[in-house]
């Protein structure tokens, strides 16, 4: 699922991992208001700007029925498989064992793949974001009590289609369901989570409504759109994430560099504004800020804002290996090689940075660091499709 942040700044869930995520959501109608509240203390009567994006309508928004529904496939597959379990624990252990390990149902991760739960059933691939929508209409299916959670992750970017994304997490938590004839003296339940590397005690869990997640599927479908450059559709999307959950902070960061794109810099200053008055600690919306200060010459707002941003960031491995990708990109792999260095240093887990030193080395024509990185970063790799990935690089270095 995504936070997808735009960064030339964007944010996405998926790409709540996501794509980019937890108080109440108020659902608003297609022609209701919102009052929003900018950082300065003014208030504005209504933060959409329809006449920017004069085809925006025409887009068919998928409603929350046909994210969530499974189709007839998913539901024989239900009634053969699980329901047929009379204990609910069983039915839990069944359906994880299913999603997790059985040859006919093994799931492949998708960064990119932002898909409704009838379409994830089929394919069998998506982001952790699409998984866990699947995962939830099986659960419920199977009649369990199931809740989504947001991960608490540090700042995660990908690269796609020359944007920095900052990704997000959501898992699912499932437990059987309270019946009064029926006392568990365990009811704690599992925590069901696609990403192994979130699977763990280190990151804070924090329950999610289903509709912050229809908001977070919302953003990450504004994004893809954005990136294929159809701007009035990702203004639906957006739109319907905004209205969908008012308080998601991450998706106003989105719109407003939507707004700044489409040249209304004052609304975008304002709905920046009012995503940080939402969330202080939304270091991509003050980015973005800082970025459109500078644009408009307040220098010294825009680099006091920087800097604040850059001494958070900087103890974040991540961001490192964000800096590194950046001057990998630009060419300047000494340069890159440092920020990986740094981000190992922090954090010597991650296989992403042990990849970036490999690839690194190879431009600078060092084939001997660069496979010794490449095996070091299967090493540390825990999915089987990141391991034969760089197997398959290394295959073709034994040619060389």
């Amino acid at each position: 699922m995504f936070k997808l942040y735009f960064r030339r700044v964007f944010k996405t869930l998926h790409n709540y991992r996501f794509v980019s995520l937890i108080s109440t959501s108020l659902l608003l109608g297609a022609c209701s208001t919102l009052e929003y509240s900018a950082a300065n203390g003014k208030t504005h009567n209504n933060p959409f700007k329809d006449e920017l994006f004069p085809t925006y309508q025409s887009f068919n928004i998928e409603t929350e029925d046909e994210v969530f529904s499974l189709g007839e496939d998913a539901l024989v597959y239900m009634e053969e498989s699980i329901n047929y379990l009379q204990d609910p624990k069983e039915r839990i252990d069944a359906l994880v064992d299913d999603l997790f390990t059985q040859s006919n149902f093994k799931l492949l991760y998708v960064n990119d793949a932002n898909t409704i739960a009838s379409e994830t059933f089929k394919t069998k691939s998506a982001n952790c974001l699409s998984m866990s929508i699947m995962a939830y209409s099986l659960a419920r299916e199977a009649d369990l009590e199931v809740r989504f959670q947001e991960v608490i992750i540090p700042e995660y970017w990908t690269n796609r289609e020359g944007f920095s994304l900052l990704n997000g997490h959501i898992n699912l938590r499932i437990s059987p369901r309270v019946q009064s004839n029926i006392h568990y003296f365990n009811r704690t339940g599992i925590t069901v989570d696609f990403d192994p590397l979130s699977a763990n005690d280190r990151f804070t869990n924090l329950f999610i409504t289903k509709n912050k997640v229809l908001a977070m599927y919302y953003n990450n479908k504004g994004a893809d759109a954005f990136l294929r450059g159809s701007h009035d559709e990702a203004y639906a999307y957006f739109k319907a994430s905004a209205t969908t959950s008012p308080t998601f902070d991450d998706v106003w960061v989105n719109l407003g560099y939507l707004y700044k794109v489409r040249g209304d810099l004052e609304l975008a200053q304002r709905t920046y504004e009012h995503a940080l008055a939402l969330d202080d600690d939304n270091y991509t919306g003050w980015e973005n800020l800082a970025i459109l200060l500078d644009g408009i010459g307040e220098k010294r707002q825009a680099k006091e804002i920087k800097e604040k941003v850059e001494r958070k960031r900087f103890e974040n491995p991540y961001y490192h290996l964000m800096l590194g990708d950046q001057e990998f990109n630009r060419g300047n792999w000494r340069a890159a090689i440092k920020y990986y260095r740094k981000a190992i240093r922090l954090d010597d887990g991650p296989h992403e940075f042990y990849f970036g030193l490999a690839k690194s080395y190879y431009k600078l024509g060092n084939i001997e660091r660069s496979e010794e990185y490449l095996r070091l970063a299967k090493r540390h790799s825990s999915l089987e499709q990141d391991k034969q990935h760089y197997q398959g690089k290394l295959n073709l270095f034994s040619n060389l």
